[in-house]
């Protein structure tokens, strides 16, 4: 083992030795530089440049990055974490593993990794190297040097007889643990590189380069095949299920793989349909009749600060302040409400048209009304209407991808199938046929009366 030198103060003095040491130095990083010339090579930097001239006390400061060489091919590396300095929120990745100890007083964490993090080798040239003296140097790890097929990491403790030359990078579990886990992840992603792979789509082999890998899940595929499946579900408008192609895997196409794949119209595309999306899942927002435009809804009220329109958030007409919303209204047993005869509600124009026309418009919307009250269930979470049209009672939101039980409308999200196990009423609804609603599908008779009344603008004589 190499031994460190000396320190140099301010008031060092270059003698004709120290000059043609320098030259040297010179000579020696330079060849340094020339064998990890390769793009992307991090396994030699220079911290600081030598003495720009005699008047400088400025030395040479190098450092290499040594791979540690592993005979497993995975390696499991162990976290001691005291209690009182564990956040269970700060832990995001779903491969870490926690486990408390018997007394509760620790907490020990796992991961596996196929690389560790490289030794560094901190080198200072000093101004008598390489006549008469050695270099300055540090050697640093993240992890315990006796390599095995398991690494224990744990707070560092301060020891006067330490080697002050062998130090780790950092005193932090935290830093230590994130640093481990990059590393891991760009050696990874550096080896996937390097060799042919098999797209899980169309099971052609190029090379490595040709490929996405999606993360945390690390399936791969081809752009070609990624670019298809981006533009399909794009076109088709169901960007909520731009998800990883492989089947049953849940993880999200990051946005800077779609904006590669997809050409600027359907990349624009995707962010409105992303952004209306997200809208359409919060229960306070509303779309203005009249602009269009994003509105949040109080109660029944909504109020769009765009072309100022004030407006009923069940109908969508104009506010009416004081009147009852006629899809409020039963439409058995409610004649105003089954006829749609509620112009008084309203500032009309005079012309028969315009009232033809919107007698017209009020029995399409009554009729619409009618059927999602008949036949869906509110989502408990984004409040969207969901349909039934057969299977077992647990339902799924193709919204927020929320579960709810058909029966009693519970969230399920979390329990699944559980529930009908706890709850046995739910349970009997399963095996029947379609689902439990007091609707009926019109007689022949009653769509002559529907057609009639939307084409004519009539009144519908009887309740479905």
């Amino acid at each position: 083992m190499a031994e460190g030198g000396r320190e140099y103060g301010s008031n060092f003095s270059w003698s004709p030795e120290h000059v043609e040491n320098l030259q040297e130095q010179k000579d020696e990083v330079s060849a340094f530089q020339c064998l990890f010339e390769v793009e992307g090579d991090q396994r030699f930097s220079i911290i600081s440049d030598g003495p720009l001239d005699l008047t400088d006390d400025q030395m040479f400061s190098l450092q290499f990055h040594v791979p540690v060489k592993s005979p497993y091919d995975v390696m499991t590396v162990n976290v001691c974490i005291p209690e009182q300095d564990f956040r269970e929120n700060d832990v995001n990745n779903k491969d870490v593993l926690l486990q408390r100890s018997e007394s509760r007083n620790t907490v020990f964490a796992s991961f596996s990794v196929k690389f560790l993090t490289p030794l560094r080798l901190t080198v200072v040239l000093s101004p008598g190297y390489p006549s008469c003296e050695p270099p300055i140097f540090t050697l640093s790890s993240s992890c315990y040097l006796g390599i095995s097929d398991k690494v224990f990491v744990q707070q560092c403790v301060t020891d006067d007889d330490i080697d002050t030359r062998a130090v780790p990078d950092c005193d932090n579990i935290d830093d230590t643990v994130n640093e481990m886990l990059r590393y891991n992840m760009q050696e990874e992603m550096t080896e996937f590189l390097k060799y042919d792979q098999e797209c899980g789509i169309c099971f052609c082999e190029k090379s490595g380069r040709d490929f996405y890998r999606l993360l945390p899940c690390k399936h791969h595929f081809c752009r070609e095949c990624m670019a298809e499946h981006c533009s399909i579900h794009v076109k088709e408008g169901t960007v909520q299920h731009l998800l990883c192609p492989e089947p049953k895997c849940e993880t999200e196409i990051r946005p800077y793989i779609l904006k590669e794949v997809l050409n600027d119209d359907d990349y624009e595309r995707w962010e409105r349909l992303i952004l209306q999306h997200g809208l359409d899942t919060m229960g306070d927002i509303i779309y203005c009749p009249r602009c269009q435009n994003v509105v949040v809804k109080e109660d029944d009220l909504g109020h769009c600060l765009s072309c100022l329109f004030t407006f009923c958030t069940k109908c969508l007409e104009k506010w009416h302040q004081g009147d009852t919303c006629f899809f409020e209204k039963e439409v058995e047993g409610d004649e105003e409400g089954k006829n749609g005869s509620t112009e008084s509600q309203y500032v009309e124009e005079s012309e028969a048209e315009r009232k033809r026309l919107q007698r017209q418009r009020r029995a399409e919307m009554n009729l619409s009304y009618q059927l999602i009250r008949a036949r869906t269930r509110q989502c408990w979470k984004c409040k969207s209407p969901i349909e039934k049209n057969g299977g077992c009672n647990k339902v799924t939101c193709s919204k927020c991808f929320s579960a709810i039980c058909w029966a009693c409308g519970r969230d399920i999200t979390k329990v699944s199938y559980g529930h009908f196990s706890d709850n046995p009423k739910c349970a009997e609804l399963i095996t029947e046929d379609v689902m439990q609603t007091p609707f009926r599908d019109p007689t022949p008779q009653k769509v002559r009366e529907i057609d009639e009344a939307i084409l004519e603008g009539g009144k519908l004589q009887n309740g479905m």
